[in-house]
């Protein structure tokens, strides 16, 4: 981006992070175009407890510290405030009135019609003439903003980075009965092992069988290893396939401390992500004491949808969001009931509520999300983040900031599913969770795995494919 730019910013750019102007700036260098659309998005997302709520009031708190330069009319249709806050320059400028408006246009893009609008009529003044520049992450506010033949650009403050694709390393026929370190294996085979590689299939020289082993720091580890060491804790479910037996292995795992899971509908994620964060809390009561479930407050049929639009206490709100894990209670209970009895009966809703209860405070499962976090220590605890790819990385930075010792970490997701209106496959926090996996973070073991198989239905995978 060239430091002559005037940056347009789409609303999506200061719920992110307000602190994204100050970037893209350039210490000052970039004046910022503010346009009166966007002041009133702005304005109307300061009221409630997500990320971006809080990033709204903090940008809106700028506005309202910051020194007015001037003040004056660009045209007969447009009004300029020139303000100053921490070097920073902003152009606030309103639109008197718009050609497009809610008898002639769509509702779902009318504001983005009336962004790109009064970017036009900004870029015809001679000031700003081949200098206005619109920042979106949106894609589709981007692609109308190039029909009208503005110059349009993503933000890029983390580069954009993609997906990454967790490797496992197959079949590698070598003596494995002496070697217990990752250097040893790269001696063995010639090549280096790289840090999004997390689980490995050895095929012995001598018996020619195959055997499971995962990273852990610089040692490798038989998977049979891990799981045998909580064979005397009563588990509510075992892996079914070798993908699943790898990911529960990383959770298992003491020297673990960061699981991600990049896994397609289906795979079994939650499920066995909750059995062993339920298997770790009986077997280590002295290190965990409570599993937390986060998840981010979006629902998918419409993409704007959050927390404080729904009826009803905290509890009532969250609800929703937390059914994948109050199924999976919900089964554990069952099966402990059932044990080997052929013949057992569902119980009644009500007797069932009550066993739910009692699981829930066995465990002392709690619910939480971002917004509740600032000023917490999240210590002692098995974190289960449901649905990352619906994260943005500011929330990241809320969440995993405020973790304390003792805790894992287990990330799950897939970009196949993002519903968070101001994401992509490119930006979320999934994405960027993922390309941690690549980075030797001191004190902190980061290890990624990819779910590929289907184990709920047939229906499943072919709805995940679409």
């Amino acid at each position: 981006m060239k430091r002559t730019k005037h940056f347009l910013i789409d609303t999506n750019i200061p719920l992110d992070s307000y602190d994204n102007t100050e970037i893209l700036s350039q210490e000052g260098e970039n004046p910022i175009i503010i346009v009166g659309t966007v002041s009133e998005e702005l304005d109307a997302k300061k009221s409630g407890l997500e990320s971006i709520n809080y990033n709204a009031r903090q940008f809106n708190h700028i506005m309202s510290e910051s020194d007015v330069v001037s003040s004056g009319k660009l045209t007969d249709n447009l009004f300029r405030v020139i303000v100053t806050h921490e070097g920073v320059v902003y152009h606030l400028i309103e639109q008197k009135s718009f050609q497009c408006t809610k008898m002639n246009m769509d509702r779902s893009i009318l504001n983005d019609s009336k962004i790109i609008e009064t970017a036009e009529e900004i870029s015809k003044v001679d000031e700003y003439n081949n200098l206005v520049v619109i920042i979106s992450n949106d894609v589709a506010f981007r692609t109308r903003a190039l029909m009208k033949g503005l110059d349009v650009e993503p933000f890029k403050q983390h580069d954009f980075i993609e997906p990454v694709q967790f490797t496992l390393k197959k079949d590698v026929t070598i003596d494995i009965e002496n070697m217990t370190t990752i250097d040893e294996l790269e001696s063995i085979i010639g090549e280096k092992i790289t840090e999004e590689t997390s689980s490995f299939v050895f095929i012995n020289t001598t018996t020619g069988k195959p055997s499971y082993f995962i990273k852990e720091n610089n040692k490798i580890v038989n998977i049979d290893t891990v799981q045998d060491e909580y064979s005397n804790v009563k588990r509510y479910i075992t892996p079914r396939n070798l993908e699943q037996k790898f990911y529960s292995s990383l959770i298992l795992s003491n020297m673990v401390d960061v699981v991600i899971s990049s896994a397609v509908a289906g795979s079994g994620k939650t499920i066995v992500s909750f059995s062993d964060a339920c298997t770790l809390m009986k077997a280590h009561r002295d290190v965990y004491q409570k599993i937390i479930y986060m998840r981010k407050t979006v629902v998918s049929e419409e993409r704007n949808a959050e927390l404080g639009f729904l009826p009803g206490s905290i509890d009532d709100k969250l609800r929703p969001f937390t059914m994948p894990i109050e199924d999976c209670i919900e089964f554990f209970v069952n099966q402990d009931l059932k044990g080997k009895n052929k013949k057992f009966e569902a119980l009644p809703a009500d007797e069932l509520a009550l066993k739910v209860v009692e699981f829930k405070n066995k465990y002392n499962i709690q619910y939480d999300f971002a917004g509740h976090l600032r000023g917490r220590t999240l210590s002692n605890a098995i974190i289960l983040l449901d649905e990352t790819q619906n994260f943005s990385v500011s929330d990241l930075r809320t969440i995993i900031s405020r973790i304390g010792e003792n805790v894992k970490l287990v990330v799950m997701g897939s970009t196949k599913q993002i519903d968070n209106v101001y994401l992509n496959k490119f930006n979320n926090g999934l994405t960027f969770l993922e390309n941690e996996c690549k980075k030797q973070i001191e004190g902190v073991h980061v290890q990624g795995i990819k779910l590929t198989k289907v184990v709920r239905s047939p229906m499943s995978k072919w709805g995940d494919n679409f």
